[in-house]
Formats: C-alpha cells, sequence, structure tokens
C-alpha cells in the first residue's frame, strides 16, 4: 500500500490523477489495485470519499460487501483492465455541485517525435456523488496480487469558475479568472493596529497562494482580493 497526501482542498474542480502498471503472469486471480480518495471531515477525521477497485481477472467495482462478493458499479463495466499496460486513474471532484467521476484510461502509442504515449479512449467511467464538507487530501493505493504495482506522475490539480479567496491548512489561496489583481495579507494586534503586512500581483487566470503569518504581536489576519484600482473583487476574509 502507499500514499501519497496534499494539502486538504474543498473547492473549485480537484483532479486527481496517476500513471499505473501491474505486473502479474504467475497469479491473475484477484490481481488489481484499489483507488481511493481519502480527505477530512469538519472534525478533522480522515473519512473515504470514493474508492474503485481495478482487478484484471474480474473488471472493475467499488467495493466488497461483508460476504466478500463484489457488487459492479455499472452494468457496462465488462471491460478489464490488462496486465503489463500502463494507464491512467484519473479521480475528479467539483466542488460546486458535489459530483465526482473515476475514469481508467489506457496509453496506446508511442508518439516518437515528442517521446511521450499518447492516450486511448477510457475503457471505465463512474460517477458519483460526495460529501462537499470533506477536503479532499490524500490518493491511496493499495495493490491486490500481482507482482509489483508502478505508479508515476501521482498529481493534484484544481480549477476554479470564480474569483475565489481561502484559507486551506494555514494557506491563503487566491484566484481571479478575468482580472489581474493583487492579494493583501496583513496581521492586527490585539488593539486593531496593523503590524505585518505583504502583497502579491496576480496575474488574470492564476492561482496565487500565501502563507498565514503568525507571531506574538499578531492576533489576527486578514486576507483581501483587490484590482488595480483598489476595488474589492470578494469578500475580505477574516482569519
Amino acid at each position: 500500500e502507499t500514499s501519497r497526501t496534499f494539502t486538504p482542498q474543498n473547492k473549485g474542480i480537484i483532479t486527481a490523477s496517476a500513471d499505473y502498471y501491474m505486473l502479474g503472469e504467475r497469479v491473475v486471480d484477484q490481481t488489481g489495485t484499489r483507488f481511493m480518495l481519502q480527505g477530512q471531515d469538519e472534525s478533522g477525521n480522515t473519512v473515504k470519499i470514493a474508492s474503485i477497485y481495478a482487478q484484471h481477472d474480474l473488471g472493475f467495482f467499488e467495493e466488497y460487501d461483508e460476504a466478500g462478493n463484489r457488487p459492479s458499479i455499472t452494468p457496462d463495466s465488462e471491460n478489464k483492465p490488462e496486465l503489463k499496460t500502463w494507464y491512467k486513474v484519473v479521480a475528479a471532484l467539483d466542488y460546486y455541485t458535489g459530483k465526482g467521476k473515476y475514469s481508467f484510461i489506457p496509453y496506446t502509442e508511442y508518439d516518437s517525435a515528442n517521446g511521450v504515449y499518447e492516450l486511448g479512449e477510457s475503457i471505465f467511467d463512474y460517477e458519483f456523488d460526495f460529501d462537499t464538507s470533506v477536503s479532499v487530501s490524500t490518493l491511496h493505493f493499495q495493490r491486490r496480487g500481482g507482482w509489483y504495482m508502478y505508479l508515476s506522475n501521482v498529481s493534484l490539480d484544481i480549477e476554479y469558475n470564480d474569483t475565489t479567496l481561502f484559507e486551506s491548512d494555514g494557506r491563503v489561496y487566491a484566484y481571479s479568472p478575468d482580472t489581474d489583481a493583487r492579494l493583501y495579507i496583513a496581521g492586527y494586534d490585539e488593539n486593531d493596529c496593523l503590524v505585518y503586512s505583504r502583497d502579491f500581483g496576480m496575474d488574470a487566470g492564476a492561482v496565487q497562494t500565501a502563507s498565514v503569518p503568525n507571531g506574538a504581536a499578531i492576533a489576527y489576519v486578514k486576507a483581501f482580493l483587490w484590482d488595480d484600482n483598489n476595488s474589492p473583487l470578494i469578500e475580505e476574509l477574516t482569519l
């Protein structure tokens, strides 16, 4: 088993992906991998968001039931992943709608001009609903049978549809889709006097992050996202 952890996120459209390869010749029965997204709930507990099993003899399914059987998650899950083939596993979480999707896409022809393999058509797609109050934080891999499981290019990408300003795990995230902007981080003491200030220029469509300052003199922090005319683009954030 192995996991990749990320700063907990619950804003925008979050896409986790990894390249996956399973080597297995001597034992094929139940050879495969479980791919699971985990996150933190509002109490800080680690919980499952969604998972799938991709097994080379059984196909795709969501979970084993209490009797050890495999309930299939779609009627068209007859496609099975092949051994000794690279796949891109993609899990997308849309925090605007609460809809998620797993896709299992094989690498096919080799593009010698660019030195990369091209992606083919997805052999399996699974759509699901999820709890948007849970912040995604972990991509978990569990090998079942086989010889070796190889993972590469594990990544987490985030897209936003609108102007965004929020804090997660000690960092402020800001995004302005159409307007150049400036992110201001201000720290105040108990008398509401400014004791810390830093600002960051932002291009339209780029995500800017900044650490939340701390120190004995700082009682609270505010974050502002303003345009070039010093007009607020979104409500200020108080931390």
